[in-house]
């Protein structure tokens, strides 16, 4: 299992740069290989976001954090429940580890678009009170850096990569009165071909471990390896929420349309950055 894994990761990380291919590389070899866990970062230094892994999946950068929490509504839901909602706290600032130093602070708006809607979504703040930095709750059924919520944009990434659809026939599918624009679409599926091999060497690695008969391992399978990296990372995120299902009692009745909300969740949780 070790030597098929690792004939596809070599494979997989060639369509990055090659600096980076060889640290990724050598790292996910690594977890495979037991040597290290997920919860380290291929620069060696120890991954924050290990702490929690779904509930309240965490991700550090140079001045804030931003956790990303699935509170198991849908955004008209969680617009209308806001000041109702429990939102997690970790124990101690992810930035300084000042323990039981995070005290409220308010919120910001971010707009999250449909085809239809503009919801005026308000993101919960902490605020570290030794370090003074901020700590973001960031609902799954966003994205970083993305308007529109990631419902639509799983749309425009099944159309285009699981359903094999052409770039008009994906605009069709998803659009409603011309909105999402093509343009937009076309961004989305551009950014989300150029993460999807780290994206699915580091969800094979979990499976490897969890789920060894998942067709996602087998090297000669049709949606497995990077020649198409995308239809894979779409076919092993079913796997990874059969298994974080079994994790996870309250999420038993998630199904197909959850997969890349519950992919985005896990993964931003083992620091694996921007999905789409």
């Amino acid at each position: 299992m070790h030597q098929q894994l690792r004939d596809k990761l070599r494979a997989g990380c060639g369509a990055q740069r090659p600096g980076g291919q060889r640290r990724v590389e050598r790292w996910i070899f690594q977890v495979a290989l037991g040597r290290v866990s997920l919860g380290v970062y291929p620069n060696g230094k120890e991954n924050p976001a290990q702490r929690c892994m779904l509930g309240g999946s965490l991700r550090v950068g140079s001045q804030r954090v931003v956790i990303v929490a699935d509170f198991r509504c849908s955004v008209q839901d969680y617009v209308a429940q806001f000041a109702r909602l429990v939102f997690p706290r970790p124990d101690a600032c992810l930035c300084c580890g000042q323990s039981g130093s995070l005290v409220g602070h308010g919120f910001y708006v971010r707009k999250a678009l449909d085809q239809e809607c503009v919801f005026q979504v308000r993101i919960k703040r902490w605020r570290c009170k030794a370090c003074r930095r901020t700590t973001s709750v960031l609902p799954s059924f966003l994205l970083r850096f993305r308007h529109y919520l990631l419902a639509v944009i799983s749309q425009a990434l099944v159309a285009r990569f699981e359903l094999g659809g052409s770039w008009l026939e994906a605009f069709k599918y998803v659009a409603v009165d011309g909105l999402p624009s093509p343009r937009t679409i076309g961004r989305w599926c551009q950014s989300f071909a150029e993460h999807a091999v780290i994206w699915w060497a580091a969800v094979t690695v979990l499976l490897a471990q969890v789920a060894a008969a998942s067709p996602a391992l087998d090297p000669l399978g049709s949606t497995a390896g990077p020649h198409n990296a995308p239809s894979a990372v779409l076919h092993a995120a079913l796997d990874l929420l059969a298994w974080i299902k079994t994790q996870v009692p309250e999420m038993t009745g998630y199904g197909l349309k959850d997969r890349l909300p519950a992919l985005w969740h896990w993964g931003h949780g083992q620091g694996l950055g921007r999905l789409v």
